[in-house]
Order: C-alpha cells, then structure tokens, then sequence
C-alpha cells in the first residue's frame, strides 16, 4: 500500500469501519470499509456538484467489491440481484475471476484516481474529454468517482504545481474542452441516427448497441443503449472550454484536429521553403549580375585606359600646336615691327 494512501486512510480512519458482507453471487463473505452513519459531517458541495464530507471522502466508499468473484456494485444495489442474474455472473465473471492478491492497494484514495487522471491527460493530450455523469447516471458511485476526477484534473493539469510527478514527466497541458454525460449547463444532444460510411453505413447508435452486447457482464441487468430516455447516451453538457462555447451540437467545434493541424503545418513548411527556395534563386540571381558586372569592368577597363591615353596624347598635341601657334604669331609681331623701324 503507497504512502499517500497509508496517511489518506489514517485520517479517515475515525470515520470508516471495516464490515463483513456476504456477496450475493457467490455466496462469500468479505470484509469493506464503510462510512459510520452520522459520523460524517456534510459541508457543502463543489462547483461540480461533488459533495464535501468533514474528514474525509464519501465517493469511494460507495461501492462494494467481492475479491472472490469480482462481482462490483454501489452499496444500495448491492443486494438487488435476481437468481438468473447470479447464476449469469458466476458463469460469465465469477468461473474466470483470478481473484485479489494481498499484494495490491485494496483502496484508492480519491487524490490517487485524480493523479492517475491528471498524468494521462498530460500523457495524451486530448483535444477533448468526455466523461460520465457527477451523478454516476443512475447513482454509480465508480461514475461519480471518475466524473469528479476528471473535473479536478482539466481544471487543474496545465498547473505545473498540481501533481507535479506526471508536469515534470510529460510537461503541462490544457484540454480545450471538457463534456460530462447529462450535465445540465451548455447542453448538446449528439445526432447519432446518421449513417456514417466510417462505421459500414450503420449509425453511431447502432454501432454503440452492438458494442454494449460485448460487455457480457452487464447483460445480466436491465440497462440499454437510447437516445430518448433519462440516461440518454447523446446527452452531454460542455462542462469546460478553452476554445469559445458551442453554437451546435458538434463536440469537434472549433477544435483543430491532429490531422488538420499536421495538415497546416505541412502548408506553412512548404511555404517557407519556398519562400526560402525564391530567397535563395533571388540572390543567386543578383550574384551572378554582380559577377558578370564585374567581368564587363575588367573586359572594359583596357578599352578605357586606351581611350584615356589616345585622349591624354590628342589633347597634348593640341597643346603642342596651340603653342607653335602662339610661338608663330609673337614672331610676325616681331618681324613686322622690325620692319617697320
């Protein structure tokens, strides 16, 4: 038994004592611990409806299990089995039932079933969470326990604080949206009388019909698979939301799918290739331009310095004449007043 379950039941202690019961499906006792009648002080109730006991957790104590057969129920149906019913859970459970060893933790504390909760979501990151009634339906105390859990741990897993074994393990995480069975608040009912080609043209309904006859053990009682009765299994209330509230009846809305998302991200990776491809031919263009600029120069530079020195000799002979011009003309100045005198 871990440490934490250990303390856990060490403060309840004063409020459970251990019972003998006798399974009605095969007919051995066993011992469970029970709430004392009237020890437990009720205080309140959470947000989500969960009722708050002074000292410690009633949930988990509700429900009965024979470590004989394996036969499970909350305490007030306990008992309430039919002989065919026994008779079909012996054959069907109870003949294959390996039993409890004493090696296990016989009680999870509600913070355990949280953790373990909290450390999938992590695990998997779920874009959403569905999970069963606070009122475990039809009163299952397992429901409950799961559904309360659930709640604790969406509200809580993007927390690094809040079990921080599994936020180190697997790294924080944010379910964008949370949905529980029947919840009252931001209510959808699912249309599962479609046709759908993913499921053979049968309808999810159908579909979850024939899945429920796989569960031999509940064959014994007198649940079914409706979208039209209290229990209604297309009747969910979105209990949590991080992506805006819902304007339909789709659980997927405004959720980007993983295939979507990889389908986005494929987009903007071939984008920026070949934004980075165009980059690349761009400036691969403008160093070959550089590059035959810079021939052109050099092709050209002794052309230049050919025309500079044929224009650096034109102008010297320019100079040369211009002063054998002037020369001439002072000479005719001085002949001609030679002359003259």
């Amino acid at each position: 038994m871990s440490e934490l379950t250990q303390e856990i039941e060490k403060e309840e202690g004063m409020y459970v004592y251990d019972k003998k019961i006798e399974c009605p499906v095969c007919m051995k006792e066993f011992t469970t611990k029970i709430v004392k009648t009237g020890k437990a002080r009720f205080k309140g109730s959470e947000m989500d409806l969960r009722p708050i006991y002074e000292g410690v957790d009633t949930i988990k104590y509700d429900v009965y299990m024979c470590p004989h057969c394996g036969y499970s129920a909350v305490s007030r149906e306990f008992n309430n089995i039919t002989h065919s019913q026994r008779k079909t859970l012996m054959e069907e459970i109870g003949s294959k039932y390996a039993g409890i060893s004493g090696g296990h933790d016989e009680i999870y504390s509600y913070d355990e079933v949280t953790a373990f909760v909290t450390e999938q979501i992590r695990r998997f990151k779920p874009l959403v969470c569905v999970t069963q009634d606070l009122n475990g339906e039809y009163g299952h105390g397992a429901h409950m326990l799961l559904a309360h859990a659930v709640c604790d741990a969406v509200d809580n897993s993007a927390s690094a604080s809040f079990c921080p074994e599994s936020a180190d393990k697997y790294g924080t995480y944010d379910v964008p949206k949370t949905y529980l069975h029947l919840y009252e608040q931001n209510q959808i009912k699912m249309n599962l009388r479609t046709p759908l080609a993913g499921l053979g043209g049968r309808t999810a309904l159908e579909a979850a019909s024939d899945a429920y006859l796989k569960h031999v053990s509940q064959q014994v009682w007198d649940f079914i698979v409706s979208d039209d009765y209290e229990h209604s299994c297309a009747n969910f209330g979105l209990y949590r939301t991080t992506v805006g509230a819902d304007t339909g009846n789709d659980m997927l809305e405004h959720i980007t799918t993983y295939e979507e998302a990889e389908r986005i991200a494929a987009e903007e990776a071939s984008k920026a290739e070949a934004e980075s491809k165009s980059i690349e031919e761009a400036s691969s263009i403008a160093a070959e331009k550089s590059v035959k600029a810079a021939e052109t120069r050099q092709k050209s530079l002794p052309i230049i310095i050919i025309a500079l020195v044929i224009l650096v000799v034109l102008i010297a002979i320019m100079l040369i004449i211009r002063a054998n011009n002037a020369r001439k003309r002072r000479m005719r100045k001085r002949y001609k007043k030679g002359k003259q005198l």
